[in-house]
């Protein structure tokens, strides 16, 4: 990303009271940062990422959700 990482996108989502209740995953090929807040993300996955398992992320945190 041109003008900002991922990780300093998710730490402006969380800080924004509009958007900090929004379920993030993120497929990275880096580890999150140190020091990083709780929850940094909702789910992390690793690079590669097969996509059965973005899927069953996608749908438990939406089960979640509807429970809450």
């Amino acid at each position: 990303m041109p003008v900002m990482d991922g990780w300093e996108t998710i730490r402006r989502l969380r800080a924004d009271e509009c958007t900090r209740s929004i379920p993030i995953i993120v497929c990275t090929g880096k580890e999150a940062p140190s020091g990083t807040h709780d929850p940094w993300a909702d789910v992390l996955l690793a690079k590669p990422c097969p996509l059965d398992t973005l899927l069953l992320e996608v749908r438990q945190l939406l089960r979640r959700n509807a429970a809450a």
